[in-house]
């Protein structure tokens, strides 16, 4: 369902108002992965590591990798650059050693997306650890992200968006009143 009007701009502005948590500027330029510890410094070839996302699983440590738990693409998208992306890349709560094939399925798909697909437990560990990163690196969910970019677009045209009701955080999308014209439904 796609939603039009600058007064959705106006609520999304309210609602990031409201919250407390200031977000970065954009990065300027285009994304550099920084340097970051490598399994060498955490493991040996031929040692086993246990699966930080499946607890009991061992893994030769020549097929495992250091996953970011926030990912940097992400982190980056929300502003976080130079020193702090490399602090972030680098703090060892957010690096877990992982079987390479986990690693390349998680990619930089957000840990509350990612946690859905691990156990109860590790979930639970998972969106504790995320929640303190995100919020000590100021790193944004991805439907913040959205909004902020939304309200961004507005504060600088006067003329309609189109966005997917889907990709607004729950809260300003139950507080929204909509009225279907034709195909489309306006704020």
């Amino acid at each position: 369902m796609l939603l039009t009007s600058l007064r959705f701009a106006c609520l999304i502005s309210l609602a990031i108002a409201s919250v407390s948590q200031a977000f970065a500027a954009p990065c300027i330029g285009a994304f550099e992965r920084p340097a970051y510890l490598s399994r060498s410094h955490f493991c040996v070839l031929g040692q086993m590591i246990e699966d930080a996302y499946a607890p009991g699983n061992m893994v030769p440590c020549s097929e495992v990798e250091v996953d970011h738990l926030i990912s940097l693409r992400q982190a980056w998208e929300s502003g976080v650059c130079g020193e702090d992306l490399k602090r972030l890349a680098n703090d060892p709560r957010n690096l877990r050693l992982t079987y390479w094939r986990t690693n390349r399925q998680k990619g930089f798909l957000p840990p509350e997306q990612f946690s859905k697909k691990l156990p109860a437990p590790v979930a639970k560990q998972v969106m504790r650890d995320s929640t303190l990163l995100m919020r000590e690196y100021g790193v944004r969910t991805r439907e913040q992200a959205v909004s902020a970019r939304m309200l961004a677009y507005a504060a600088e045209s006067t003329t309609h968006i189109s966005i997917r009701k889907s990709a607004i955080i729950a809260t300003i999308r139950e507080a929204m009143t909509t009225t279907r014209v034709g195909a489309r439904v306006i704020v």
